[in-house]
């Protein structure tokens, strides 16, 4: 087994076999050819995707680490998101979505799993391990994720589960405004932009409360 091609296959047969129906129970759809399930709920688009990396040098006898990525796309948050940064270069350069992370940071650390591919006999282990994780953590997750409220509640909460990078802080903003809380989205970036280069950076957001 040499070829992209041929993990690829692997991949896609263990998710028609083990994945496919259990997450179609919980909402989500994939389309054959693909490595991806999407579900849309009332105010967000969901995604878990199947990465590659293909001949890790850190896993012996490995063809390659099925490395799972969650994104989540609230279209309300962007837009404001968008109209505050007033550059999509400050939200990731990728304005359209709300959030994208690693599958494995919903989980403790010690939960955490790493799936490889080392064989058709490897993958029904591979499936069955990842559907467990799946119904342990990735869902309880995305269905506590998938409405500005939702954004808000994590952030209150300080959930771990919730990697931060800077530009999500407009994201949390846009969230409070969407919700009616102008006060507590300014306090937001007031709190998180406090530097003069941030605060630079990120000017136009802090002008958008002045309108």
């Amino acid at each position: 087994m040499e070829s992209r091609d041929d993990v690829r296959t692997l991949v896609k047969e263990m998710m028609k076999n083990k994945l496919d129906s259990f997450l179609e129970l919980h909402g989500f759809s994939r389309k054959k050819n693909t490595m991806k399930y999407v579900r849309t709920t009332r105010e967000a688009n969901q995604e878990i995707e199947m990465t590659l990396f293909l001949k890790p040098n850190y896993e012996k006898g490995a063809y390659a680490h099925i490395y799972p990525n969650l994104t989540v796309t609230m279209p309300s948050v962007n837009k404001i998101s968008l109209e505050m940064a007033g550059d999509k270069l400050l939200l990731a350069n990728a304005p359209d979505i709300t959030l994208r992370q690693p599958l494995e940071l919903v989980a403790p650390k010690e939960c955490r799993i790493r799936w490889f591919v080392k064989g058709d006999n490897w993958m029904e282990g591979v499936g069955s391990s990842m559907k467990a994780f799946l119904q342990k953590w990735v869902l309880e997750f995305l269905n506590g994720y998938a409405t500005p409220l939702d954004i808000v509640n994590c952030y209150e909460k300080q959930d771990r589960r919730v990697i931060i990078q800077e530009h999500m802080y407009i994201h949390i903003a846009s969230a409070y405004i969407i919700l009616g809380d102008s006060k507590s989205a300014l306090e937001v970036l007031e709190k998180n932009f406090h530097s003069k280069v941030a605060i630079k950076r990120y000017a136009k957001a802090f002008e958008y409360f002045n309108k």
